[in-house]
């Protein structure tokens, strides 16, 4: 039996439909309700049986009732996939105090809330196989991304401890780092440029938002590594096997990884103040 958070859509649903194609029952978790009933219905098509609860994953007890109701509807919970996120990103000192404290609750504590209510339960049974979606950003450090890297790159050291912890005591726990995916994250991303750069910065975003849905990834690939990383009892996820070579490189030089990266962001805001005064 699994569950997905952030099931309604992006590689939450497509996790969610893999799991289900490969066996199993699946607890369909979102804000979106009639999209999450849609994932419901698709799973229920493939034969397997499916749940969908309502779970705005930024409330700590909304996450715990979640996992409680997850072991409750069958007796026990195999597969839990931390996968709802918002993005956010803009100068740090611009960004309110709330709102880093709303990105951090939904891309990180929830993760920490789950795995506090679960991995009791999965240590008592000695399995089960604990999946979180993290990203490059938490391998890789974007200027334009700050909040969402601080709550990736907590994902996967969470992620990378976790695993020595319960290493030898039947769970698995894997963490998924994508480079670009065709999802729709940027409907649910908020952004906080600096004074007086709010026009350039709106133009930059669009223009980030054309590349993921043209170059990314369809969500249905990023799971079907998923899949194999469980069976497999892989740690990393990398549904692009070029962020690993991005990820040496920055460490054979980190300055020059900075130094590099900073100019490519001074390139972006560049090009992105051309397109906002034509």
């Amino acid at each position: 039996m699994a569950v997905v958070t952030g099931a309604s859509s992006g590689i939450g649903r497509a996790s969610a439909v893999a799991f289900a194609q490969q066996g199993a029952d699946v607890i369909v978790s979102d804000i979106n309700d009639e999209g999450g009933k849609e994932v419901v219905a698709q799973i229920e098509d493939l034969g397997r049986k499916a749940l969908y609860i309502h779970t705005d994953v930024a409330k700590r007890t909304e996450v715990e009732d979640l996992v409680a109701a997850s072991i409750d509807w069958q007796g026990h919970c195999d597969l839990f996939h931390s996968n709802a996120g918002i993005g956010m990103g803009g100068a740090p000192q611009a960004i309110p105090v709330e709102e880093w404290e709303r990105v951090l609750d939904i891309n990180l504590h929830s993760h920490i809330w789950t795995i506090r209510k679960l991995l009791p339960h999965m240590l008592e049974r000695g399995s089960g196989h604990l999946v979180h979606t993290a990203s490059s950003a938490g391998t890789l450090g974007f200027a334009m991304l700050i909040p969402y890297c601080v709550t990736k790159f907590g994902v996967v050291g969470l992620c990378e401890s976790l695993a020595t912890y319960v290493h030898d005591r039947g769970i698995g726990v894997s963490v998924v780092c994508p480079l670009l995916v065709n999802t729709n994250i940027f409907d649910r991303s908020w952004n906080y440029p600096e004074d007086g750069a709010e026009a350039i910065d709106e133009t930059y975003q669009e223009q980030v938002r054309t590349i993921f849905r043209e170059a990314g990834m369809p969500p249905e690939q990023v799971a079907a590594t998923i899949v194999d990383a469980v069976k497999a009892n892989h740690l990393y996820v990398f549904p692009h096997p070029e962020l690993k070579d991005m990820i040496d490189a920055k460490w054979a030089d980190p300055d020059e990884y900075v130094r590099n990266g900073a100019q490519q962001w001074r390139m972006q805001q560049e090009a992105a103040k051309a397109l906002a005064s034509q």
